[in-house]
C-alpha cells in the first residue's frame, strides 16, 4: 500500500532570519558540516579552523579541515541574497587564490587565533579518535605539515552553504567542476531549520558534489596481492589466519586504499590497514542496549588483553601488526571485535527498521 502524505503540509522549513544566524549555529554546531565529510569518510567531522578568516579580498566565512588534513573553504548565503548568483562564484574563487598565496606562517597565526591555542593541540585533539581508527598518522605536526602543502597547492574543497538551491546554481557550479582543476572541489550544501512537535530540527544535505564525487571513485585501491608483498612472511601468515576466520564466518572481504578489510552484511568491519590490525564498529546499522553493553564488555576485555582503546566517539580498539603480534593474540582480537559485530547482526535481524 502507498500512502500518499503532503511533508510541506506538516513542516515548512522556518528559514534563518540571516546569514549570520546561520553562521553562529554553524560555529555552535559544526556537525551540520558533516555532510561534507561523510561522502569520503563515513563518521568523519570537520574541524572549523577559523571564521570571518581575513585574507587579501575580504573574509572567508568559515575555514575547516578533516581528518585527512583536506581544507574546506566554506560560504553562506541566503537563497534569498543576489550575491548567490551573482557574486560567490567569484568571490570564493578569489578566496582561494588568497589562501594559497598567503605565507604559511601569517595562516598559522589567524588559525591560533580562532582556536585560542597551538594549531598542532587543537588538531592533535580534534583528531585523536579519527585517526586511530583510520590507520593515519597521529604526528600533529606531520598534519600540520600536510594542511601546509594542501594550502601551498591550492588543494581545496568549496563548499557554498544555503537554504535553497536551484537550477541556475546548478548549472555554474557544474560549469566550474568542467573548467577548473582537480585540486578544486565545488560542494553546496542545503541546511534548514524545521518545526516538528514544537521542537526545532536542522537538516543538512549535500545537493551538489560532482566533481568531489567523482574523485572518490578514482582512488586507488591497494591490492591484495600489493599490500601482503609490502609485510614480512610473519605477517603474512597471521593475515591469512585472519582472512580464513573471518571468511568462515561469512564476512565478505574486500580491498581498501591501505589494506583489507572483511566487512559484515549489518554493519561493521575487522581490517587491516598499513601496520595495524583494527576493528571498525561505527557502522553497524542498529543500535540498542544491548549493543551498547556488549560494547563495553569487548572493551573491558581488549583493554586487558593489551590492546589499544579508541577513546572517541566510535569505541573499538586495534593493535599494532608487527613482528611482535602473535597468532594466539590476533586470534583473540579477533573473537572480541566480532563479538560486536555478531551482536549488531543479531539486534538487526530481530528488528530490521532499526532500534
Amino acid at each position: 500500500m502507498i500512502i500518499g502524505i503532503d511533508l510541506d503540509a506538516i513542516c515548512q522549513a522556518q528559514g534563518f532570519a540571516s546569514e549570520k544566524e546561520l553562521q553562529d549555529l554553524i560555529e555552535k554546531q559544526p556537525q551540520i558540516l558533516n555532510p561534507i565529510v561523510v561522502l569520503n569518510r563515513p563518521g568523519g567531522s570537520l574541524m572549523i579552523l577559523g571564521r570571518e578568516f581575513s585574507v587579501q579580498s575580504g573574509a572567508i566565512d568559515f575555514l575547516a579541515c578533516d581528518v585527512d588534513a583536506n581544507l574546506v573553504l566554506i560560504e553562506t548565503k541566503m537563497a534569498e541574497n543576489p550575491e548567490l548568483r551573482r557574486m560567490v562564484i567569484g568571490q570564493i574563487m578569489e578566496y582561494s587564490s588568497n589562501l594559497r598565496d598567503m605565507p604559511f606562517a601569517t595562516w598559522r597565526i589567524r588559525c591560533e587565533q580562532y582556536l585560542r591555542r597551538p594549531l598542532d593541540a587543537a588538531v592533535q585533539q580534534f583528531f585523536t579518535s579519527e585517526l586511530s581508527e583510520t590507520g593515519g598518522s597521529s604526528d600533529a605536526s606531520a598534519f600540520v605539515d600536510q594542511l601546509q602543502r594542501n594550502l601551498q597547492e591550492g588543494q581545496l574543497s568549496i563548499a557554498v552553504i544555503t537554504n535553497r538551491i536551484n537550477f541556475e546554481i546548478q548549472r555554474l557550479f557544474s560549469f566550474l567542476d568542467e573548467k577548473t582543476s582537480d585540486t578544486l572541489n565545488f560542494l553546496v550544501i542545503e541546511v534548514n531549520k524545521y518545526d516538528l512537535g514544537g521542537k526545532t530540527y536542522v537538516h543538512a544535505n549535500v545537493v551538489w558534489a560532482a566533481k568531489y564525487i567523482r574523485s572518490l571513485f578514482s582512488r586507488k585501491m591497494i591490492s591484495e596481492d600489493e599490500y601482503l608483498q609490502s609485510k614480512t612472511i610473519l605477517i603474512r601468515d597471521i593475515i591469512g589466519t585472519i582472512d580464513r576466520w573471518c571468511t568462515d564466518r561469512g564476512m565478505q572481504k574486500v580491498p581498501t586504499t591501505k589494506g583489507i578489510s572483511w566487512k559484515i552484511e549489518t554493519g561493521g568491519s575487522i581490517y587491516v590497514s598499513n601496520d595495524w590490525l583494527d576493528t571498525n564498529w561505527s557502522t553497524i546499522q542498529a543500535d540498542s542496549e544491548e549493543i551498547r553493553r556488549v560494547k563495553m564488555e569487548q572493551i573491558k576485555m581488549a583493554r586487558s588483553a593489551g590492546f589499544q582503546i579508541h577513546s572517541g566517539k566510535h569505541g573499538g580498539f586495534r593493535t599494532m601488526l608487527n613482528e611482535s603480534l602473535t597468532m594466539e593474540t590476533a586470534i583473540r582480537f579477533l573473537e572480541l571485535a566480532y563479538a560486536v559485530l555478531e551482536c549488531g547482526q543479531r539486534v538487526c535481524k530481530k528488528n530490521p527498521l532499526g532500534p
